[in-house]
């Protein structure tokens, strides 16, 4: 979900190729790790193509946009599985 929110804010390939690429490395730092691997290396993919840090950080808000997007949609599905497997017990 990273990689396309990066590309809905306008990221380049590099950009979202850098926020898979931060999201593995950030899976071995912990939470920090987690939350920051994405954007920095949508932003690193962004600069390595000569674009201003101002474009290089909203590729990279983009990026966490589309991680929270992407969290929020488990967590609704999670729910919803939750809540048929009671109604199901229950009935």
């Amino acid at each position: 979900a990273s990689v396309l929110g990066a590309r809905k804010f306008g990221g380049s390939r590099r950009a979202m190729v850098g926020a898979a690429i931060g999201g593995v490395v950030g899976l071995f730092l912990g939470i920090p790790g987690i939350l920051l691997g994405p954007f920095v290396g949508a932003v690193l993919g962004e600069l390595s193509l000569q674009r201003t840090l101002n474009q290089a950080s909203r590729t990279g808000f983009g990026t966490v946009v589309g991680m929270a997007v992407g969290v929020a949609g488990k967590l609704a599905v999670g729910i919803a599985m939750v809540g048929l497997f009671a109604l199901v017990r229950l009935y």
